[in-house]
């Protein structure tokens, strides 16, 4: 089965190689990354690990029923949710299910979990444990972005959501201005344009600033100076993550 490659559907009649838990000789918690977008961009390994895993923790499960329905995925009541509001509490029973053997497997809403999206806390239960966590990487919005953007990526930040309040975030952009590495922010939701302002008025006026939304279906990029994205017809207020360099 080929997948990735800029297909936005599996191949009609495409099967995937039926997979067993024999490497998995113990219970083990696996990290999966899951399409950011387009559905070719999905590994072998995680359509394996997604139709066997013995549960699935998922940030928002109804948004990944046209995954699982399109590559035939049985879903099987495996699926829990976990998210931000929950993941605290729920440490303690996917401990228990990697003790007793099971495959657990988190994914997020889109790319890889633990990168601004919850799945941090269960990994380090679970690692904190003595028990197994490992990964099927894939994609992940951070590092498509920078590796599209044609900047330097020897050195770079990843600051996470802006802080939500003005004296914290002017603090936040001082800083990032200041540093010689590339920084990296996700706005929050129907925030983008007020952000852009704000930096605007920090900003020299010269400094070249580039946005990037790669979740959900579209991809959009935007490069210039501060001024010259804030005025951009691309930008939209929805952009839920936005990656700014």
């Amino acid at each position: 089965m080929l997948v990735g490659g800029g297909l936005s559907e599996p191949n009609e009649g495409a099967v995937v190689p039926e997979a067993t838990k024999s490497a998995a000789t113990v219970g083990q918690l696996v990290v999966v990354a899951t399409p950011i977008g387009n559905l070719g961009d999905i590994s072998r390994r995680a359509i394996e690990l997604l139709t066997n895993a013995d549960v699935i923790y998922c940030e928002d499960t109804p948004s990944f029923e046209h995954v699982f329905s399109a590559y035939q995925i049985p879903v099987n009541r495996r699926l829990r949710s976990l998210h931000e509001h929950n993941e605290a509490s729920l440490c303690d029973e996917v401990v228990e299910r990697v003790r007793h053997g099971q495959v657990v497997v988190v994914i997020s809403d889109a790319g890889t979990p633990g990168i601004s999206d919850p799945g941090a806390r269960v990994v380090a239960a679970v690692a904190d444990a003595g028990l197994v966590v490992t990964t099927a990487p894939g994609a992940a919005a951070l590092i498509g972005a920078l590796t599209i953007s044609g900047l330097s990526s020897e050195r770079f930040v990843m600051e996470g959501f802006l802080p939500r309040k003005v004296g914290e975030r002017e603090v936040f952009y001082a800083r990032g201005y200041a540093s010689r590495a590339r920084s990296s922010f996700t706005s929050h939701r129907n925030g983008l344009v007020a952000t852009l302002d704000e930096m605007a008025s920090t900003s020299s006026g010269d400094a070249s600033r580039w946005f990037v939304k790669l979740t959900k279906l579209h991809e959009e990029v935007v490069r210039g100076s501060v001024e010259q994205v804030a005025r951009s017809s691309k930008i939209e207020t929805s952009w839920a993550r936005s990656w700014w360099f």
